[in-house]
C-alpha cells in the first residue's frame, strides 16, 4: 500500500487562524480539500501555532485506516521540532501531542516550498470561515475547529 500524501499550511487573517488539508485518498476520490477556522481564543496567534495546529488537525481527519503518511509542510520550524525533539514551551503540548498521533502511525516528514503547497489557499480560506457553520470539530485539548471539506 502507498503512503497518503498530505499536506499542510496555516494562515491568519483578520486575526483568525485558518488550516488547509490537502490529501489524496483513493482513486475514485483523488483529492479531498478541507479548510478549517480555529474558533478557541489561544496562548499565541502566531504562524507556528497554526502549522502545529495544521497537522494535528491532518492527523485526526485522514482517515486511521491510513496508516502510512507523508506529510508534507512549509514550515521548518515545525519539522526541526519533530526532528530533534526541542521547541519553545510555548509550543511543547502542541509538539507533543503530534508526536504521540505519529506513534500510531508511520509518518515520514518533509519540507515543501510555499510556492508549491497546495494547502495554502484552503488555509486562507479557512481564516475567513463564519464561525457559525457546521461541521465543528474538537480536538487537542478542547480547540474547537469549523471546517469545510471539499473532494475533487
Amino acid at each position: 500500500m502507498r503512503p497518503i500524501t498530505v499536506f499542510t499550511d496555516a494562515s491568519i487573517r483578520r486575526g483568525n487562524i485558518g488550516l488547509g488539508v490537502t490529501y489524496n485518498c483513493k482513486n475514485l476520490c483523488p483529492l479531498v480539500i478541507t479548510s478549517a477556522r480555529v474558533l478557541t481564543p489561544l496562548q499565541s496567534k502566531c504562524s507556528t501555532t497554526g502549522e502545529l495546529l495544521a497537522m494535528v488537525f491532518a492527523l485526526q481527519i485522514v482517515p486511521r485506516h491510513h496508516t502510512q503518511l507523508c506529510l508534507y509542510s512549509d514550515s521548518q520550524a515545525v519539522l526541526d521540532f519533530i526532528k530533534y525533539d526541542r521547541c519553545p514551551d510555548l509550543f511543547k503540548t502542541h509538539v507533543q501531542m503530534l508526536k504521540y498521533m505519529c506513534n500510531q502511525r508511520e509518518i515520514t516528514f518533509h519540507k515543501v516550498p510555499s510556492a508549491v503547497n497546495i494547502a495554502h489557499t484552503p488555509s486562507r480560506i479557512g481564516a475567513l470561515l463564519d464561525p457559525t457553520c457546521h461541521p465543528k470539530l474538537n480536538f487537542a485539548e478542547d480547540i474547537q475547529v469549523v471546517f469545510k471539506r471539499t473532494r475533487c
